[in-house]
């Protein structure tokens, strides 16, 4: 009879064993399946910026001058002038002494313009005199950031720029032959 009662407790530690182990397990998958997918999102909105960042390199490269782009990035950007397909564009004034001509574009996470939307781009157009010609140092940065605001807004830029991280900046370099910008 207590051969019985030893295997009983045995049989009873034993489970108990595997339950924890168990238990344990499903606690680590869990967690891991979490920050999958935390990082999937995250990757999601890298793949985003690194697309819109190249898009508009490519856009810069082929208009050859700020003017050109400028105008290009309102044809393609605001078919009406205006924002009519829900997209947002603001050019800020440069700084006192300084030649750098900054714009921004809003797109939502579809990568469609707007104005409400996740993505920032920020473009900072810097031209170089030199002897040759002009050499405009193009940066583009992106920024992705929940944007709290809830109706469109042309006066305000985006109110949400401030403590949203760049998730990418893509440098690049166009050169113009004679002396124009």
């Amino acid at each position: 009879m207590k051969n019985k009662g030893r295997h009983i407790t045995a049989f009873y530690l034993e489970t108990l064993l595997l339950v924890a182990i168990f238990v344990a397990m499903i606690l680590v998958l869990t967690s891991v399946f979490g920050m999958g997918k935390k990082e999937s999102l995250d990757a999601k909105h890298l793949t985003g910026a690194v697309r819109l960042a190249e898009n508009t390199a490519e856009m810069a490269a082929a208009s050859g001058n700020y003017m050109d782009f400028f105008e290009d990035i309102y044809m393609v950007y605001l078919p009406d002038g205006r924002g009519g397909d829900g997209g947002f564009m603001w050019e800020s004034e440069p700084e006192r002494g300084s030649n750098i001509k900054r714009l921004y574009l809003g797109y939502d996470d579809d990568l469609q313009p707007t104005s409400l939307g996740s993505y920032q781009v920020q473009i900072d157009w810097v031209p170089e005199e030199t002897e040759a010609g002009v050499l405009n140092r193009v940066t583009i940065s992106v920024h992705y950031g929940k944007n709290p605001r809830t109706e469109i807004s042309f006066g305000d830029p985006f109110s949400w720029e401030i403590g949203t991280p760049v998730i990418y900046t893509l440098e690049t370099a166009i050169f113009t032959e004679g002396g124009e910008e």
